[in-house]
């Protein structure tokens, strides 16, 4: 079973790695992309609410925030241009809340 809180290491990396803190997380899920290989499963969460903040990520990290509408978002899983798996998961998974009306516009 997934966790329903962030935990401290999603809140600090949202920070870190991009400079954003979120007023509100909703937890969307759970993915496990290597059931073959290893244990790896990944909560995904929703956060809402940003405000910047300072960021420092590792030299090693080459992480660019990229603004998209939903739609767009969709439309580039489809035609994988976005291709991480989970991240592929919780886009869709928002286009199926916004469907159903449980996302705002």
């Amino acid at each position: 079973m997934g966790c329903t809180c962030p935990a401290r290491t999603q809140v600090h990396s949202l920070a870190e790695e991009l400079g954003l803190r979120a007023a509100k997380w909703s937890h969307l899920g759970t993915v496990d992309p290597f059931t073959a290989a290893v244990f790896s499963r990944v909560d995904l969460f929703l956060a809402q609410g940003l405000s910047t903040c300072d960021k420092n990520p590792e030299g090693t990290e080459l992480i660019e925030a990229v603004e998209l509408g939903l739609g767009e978002a969709v439309e580039m899983v489809r035609a994988s241009e976005i291709t991480h798996s989970p991240t592929c998961t919780a886009i869709l998974h928002l286009a199926l809340m916004r469907a159903e009306s449980r996302l705002a516009k």
